[in-house]
């Protein structure tokens, strides 16, 4: 009889949410979805951002221009989650300045990038200028912080999310709204207690207490720009002796 009563109500707010359109699935701009009938396209309440050949969420790069090239790197706001293809960063740069190529390299869930990713995508794409542009969610701890209890809890909470038969359940965001209401609430339950959207603590609101995880984000990128700048000076010097490289 509980179980009835429960799933008459369930039913009864799903039927009214859909007809006020509140917690349309693709109404929340951190959904997205994989294209099943276009390769390569993730879709979004805004837009769509779009795979290329190389595996950049950006237009296919041509390798062939002559003009200089620039990487920008970061996060999903590079990569262009919540506008879309067309009204990113590097979209707005290439009409600007069109004697630059521009080539985007964000990436959902993407902080600080290391050396040794950062050198390669340099190499392959021949870059003469690589921008990193940072979010303040991007301070996150090194491999060899130790967590706090509130640390291992949340590592605890990613491990759950993992697991298949969350991810089966988790389905239910594309399709029912009374399963966005709950999640959106938790979410922004957990964003008031200091956590961001994936359930990561938000050590950006906290700088005093995480002190150590701001330096070591800044020195992640003080090792960042010391490798490319060498990188740069040693191409530099070959290039000047007529090499290429």
């Amino acid at each position: 009889m509980l179980f009835t009563l429960v799933l008459v109500l369930v039913l009864c707010l799903e039927i009214g949410l859909r007809v006020v359109g509140a917690f349309d699935p693709f109404d929340l701009d951190f959904y997205t979805k994989r294209s099943s009938d276009e390769p390569g396209i993730v879709k979004t309440s805004y837009g769509f951002i779009q795979t290329n050949s190389m595996g950049y969420d950006d237009i296919e790069f041509d390798l062939s221009d002559p003009r200089p090239r620039i990487a920008v790197a970061g996060d999903s706001v590079v990569q262009g989650l919540g506008v879309g293809h067309g009204f990113r960063v590097s979209d707005y740069l290439r009409e600007e300045r069109p004697e630059y190529q521009f080539f985007t390299n964000g990436r959902m869930g993407k902080s600080v990038p290391t050396p040794d990713d950062a050198s390669r995508d340099v190499i392959r794409l021949a870059l003469d200028k690589y921008i990193f542009l940072m979010n303040l969610n991007d301070i996150r701890p090194t491999g060899t912080h130790e967590a706090s209890s509130s640390e291992t809890s949340i590592s605890r909470f990613h491990n759950f999310k993992k697991n298949p038969a969350f991810k089966l359940l988790d389905e239910l965001r594309f399709y029912s709204r009374v399963y966005n209401m709950v999640r959106v609430s938790v979410r922004n339950a957990m964003s008031v207690l200091g956590y961001g959207g994936k359930g990561d603590l938000a050590y950006e609101l906290r700088p005093n207490k995480y002190r150590g995880v701001v330096s070591e984000t800044a020195d992640r990128i003080n090792q960042l720009y010391t490798r490319l700048r060498a990188r740069a000076r040693i191409t530099a010097e070959f290039q000047d002796r007529g090499w290429r490289v």
